[in-house]
């Protein structure tokens, strides 16, 4: 619109105009009274003025500039219509924002799923495992990925935890038989040594495994006593399944002739019948196994201090009395080696106070930490320090077993220890 000097109406001359607006004066109590007020007072004034006027509840912007002294523009322009653009714009983003936003978490829920589902999965699949299903597998349907190499790692893992547990199983079955073929060789041994008022009998027997090769027996018929100590070689099972089979043959022989001949017969022709009869019986039936014994079996007569021995390849026991000490030479080759092999017997005598000290190579051949043997020597000085000593024979074995320990430290067993101490008393 133009104004004049004093706020009239110049343009727009029309009928409608002049109706609605024709004088800032002749509406001062009008709808449009407020505006023309406002103009009132600006057109008075130079320069420009920019504002807000509120209409009948609405809100219109009001631009007055002087053009000339006599004359200005005015500018009336609704709110709602000069912001209706905007208002559509923020709209069209705020519907845009709500449609970008759905997609957005559309694509995030669904990139979760694809995340979760399988972590979801290997969830399942690990209580699953903690139950103790370990055929369980996760379904490999991602990879490069973290997630994908954590199903990998998960099949894997199970994989590898039945293989252990299918290896602990068979050995805990195997433990258990070790468990139980030691108490079968235990009741092997002699759980009762016979005794006499003229023989002291002190045996040990110590396996480097479950299971020793290592064994020994006393036996008493009549008033003569059979000692054995022995050795199979090599170690473990096999060793212990043909030491129980060797130990048999021996004792039930000597039981068996015993029975046969009685107390008539000669013990050092029944050592000798006894030990050929178990060689050729082993030699002949064992196979390609090539198993063997090396065997030192006595008898003992306490009364008459007579010893009948026959050493069968074995380690060579040391006799130490009042006559000195003397080592008990082999008289024959190891037990089971060829069939038809000839086994002498020799005997000895045993002075009141003499102590015979059988043995396995066990003994000896105790390792230290550094990996040294103990020795024979060892075991000879030791016999020479304590001569005369007057231990009695389970006193001298405990001291020995001290000594070949303390040697070992804290070394691992090298071989089966198997020792027997005997002492003819006055």
């Amino acid at each position: 619109m133009l104004l004049g000097r004093h706020g009239s109406v110049l343009y727009p001359a029309t009928k409608g105009v002049e109706d609605v607006m024709s004088t800032a004066g002749g509406y001062e109590k009008g709808y449009w009274a407020p505006l023309f007020r406002q103009v009132a007072k600006v057109v008075m004034q130079e320069g420009e003025f920019f504002g807000t006027v509120r209409v009948g509840g609405a809100d219109y912007f009001l631009l007055v500039n002087h053009a000339d002294p006599a004359w200005s523009t005015m500018l009336i322009l609704s709110h709602d219509q000069a912001l209706a653009g905007l208002y559509r714009v923020l709209r069209e983003l705020i519907i845009y924002g709500v449609i970008a936003l759905l997609l957005a978490s559309l694509a995030v829920v669904w990139q979760c799923g694809r995340v979760v589902r399988p972590i979801r999965e290997a969830g399942r699949a690990l209580q699953r495992i903690s139950e103790g299903d370990l055929d369980v597998r996760v379904r490999q349907y991602r990879c490069g990925d973290e997630i994908g190499h954590l199903l990998i790692n998960l099949n894997h893992a199970a994989a590898q935890l039945k293989l252990y547990f299918t290896r602990e199983l068979a050995h805990a079955v195997t433990q258990k038989q070790l468990e139980t073929a030691r108490e079968i060789q235990k009741d092997f041994l002699v759980s009762r040594i016979p005794i006499s008022e003229r023989l002291e009998i002190a045996p040990v027997f110590v396996p480097a495994y479950e299971v020793g090769a290592d064994w020994y027996d006393v036996m008493r018929m009549d008033e003569i006593f059979y000692v054995v100590v022995a050795d199979v070689c090599d170690k473990g099972i096999p060793s212990a399944l043909y030491m129980s089979v060797f130990r048999s043959l021996l004792r039930y022989g000597l039981l068996a002739h015993h029975d046969f001949h009685g107390c008539e017969s000669d013990p050092g022709q029944r050592l000798q019948q006894v030990v050929s009869r178990a060689s050729d019986c082993m030699a002949t039936n064992q196979g390609d196994s090539m198993m063997f014994a090396t065997v030192f079996m006595a008898a003992v007569d306490p009364g008459k201090g007579v010893l009948h021995y026959l050493s069968a390849g074995h380690a060579m026991p040391i006799v130490a009395g009042p006559a000195g000490l003397r080592s008990l030479e082999p008289t024959g080759p190891a037990l089971g080696l060829f069939a038809d092999a000839t086994f002498t017997v020799s005997r000895v005598d045993l002075e009141p106070g003499a102590v015979l000290v059988a043995y396995t190579d066990g003994v000896t051949d105790a390792r230290s930490p550094e990996d040294v043997a103990w020795g024979r020597e060892a075991l000879v000085n030791f016999m020479a320090a304590r001569m005369g000593g007057g231990q009695g024979a389970s006193e001298l074995r405990d001291e020995l077993v001290a000594t070949v320990r303390g040697h070992m430290a804290d070394a691992a067993a090298f071989d089966d220890f198997t020792l027997m101490v005997l002492r003819r008393l006055a």
